[in-house]
């Protein structure tokens, strides 16, 4: 493996469980927001 390689090897490794972490906040995000759209609309105001 060059450096090259060994390089993006690490962040990818580093990226894919900052992301994975993150898809179980955009799922619960998504889930209430399919449930009532506007419920920050109202709160914005």
């Amino acid at each position: 493996m060059n450096d090259y390689q060994a390089i993006y090897e690490d962040r990818f490794v580093k990226n894919l469980s900052r992301y994975r972490g993150m898809r179980q906040r955009f799922k619960q995000r998504i889930e209430q927001i399919l449930k009532d759209p506007y419920a920050r609309a109202y709160a914005m105001r």
